[in-house]
């Protein structure tokens, strides 16, 4: 047998091999007998409650569960690995079949890690690029921030969100001292002319104890005083403090 003979055959026998081994693997995924082939836990950086938002954290997992070809269904279990031990035990008082269903998960989940909206806004204004991720992922968090932080605020028309971006823009320039004087109230200002019309009434009212042609201070005592002692002189220095009978 020639060379030539015994190469042909050996190609043919790769062949063959090949695609046994190709319609095994396929009859193995149909069965679900292999694993995702991106091991998502190797991917995916377990939850961070002190720097980590759970909304935004939860996009990014389903992302990656997408990218490792994970079937939903198999969800939960990878989710599980990457959070808190505390959360398995709340699924724990589920009926099997929520405790396995990854959008039943997800809202128990997030109505526990709910947060209000100025921490909403706080996570939009405050949130920074980091090196392992692109612009394009950085804008797609800002989004997703922006858009929480809107429908908790129930904001639905055109008017409403120029509302809120004007009174934010008022908020930021209203000196600390007024900001704190209004501290109980200041998440209710949710147009900028109601805000403006406390802020110009704090104003009048700053400046009316401020006028000079107010009576000093102590006046109104010292005047009873020296009504019930006719000859008791009044001086702004104790030290040259005399009195006359």
């Amino acid at each position: 047998m020639s060379r030539e003979t015994r190469q042909f055959e050996l190609d043919m026998k790769k062949l063959e091999l090949s695609k046994d081994d190709s319609y095994q693997r396929r009859e193995a995924e149909k069965k679900g007998e292999l694993g995702p082939r991106i091991q998502l836990t190797q991917i995916t950086p377990k939850f961070d409650e002190k720097h980590d938002e759970m909304g935004l954290y939860l996009i990014n997992f389903e992302r990656r569960a997408e990218m490792a070809q994970v079937p939903r269904m198999d969800w939960v279990a990878y989710l599980l690995a990457v959070l808190p031990s505390e959360l398995s035990n709340i699924l724990a008082r589920e009926s099997p079949s929520d405790a396995c269903n990854y959008d039943f998960v997800k809202t128990l989940i997030l109505r526990r890690y709910k947060l209000n909206s100025e921490k909403l806004k706080q996570c939009f204004y405050r949130h920074h690029k980091t090196t392992d991720k692109s612009w394009r992922n950085y804008a797609q968090e800002l989004f997703n921030y922006f858009t929480e932080w809107i429908t908790e605020l129930k904001i639905e028309t055109f008017q409403q969100l120029k509302d809120l971006i004007v009174t934010e823009q008022l908020k930021f320039r209203v000196p600390a001292q007024l900001r704190d004087h209004y501290l109980e109230d200041w998440l209710k200002f949710s147009t900028p002319f109601d805000l403006a019309e406390k802020l110009d009434n704090y104003e009048i009212i700053k400046e009316s104890f401020q006028r000079k042609d107010l009576p000093p201070k102590n006046f109104f005592n010292k005047r009873n005083e020296s009504a019930n002692y006719p000859n008791f002189k009044f001086k702004e220095s104790i030290r040259d403090f005399k009195l006359n009978l």
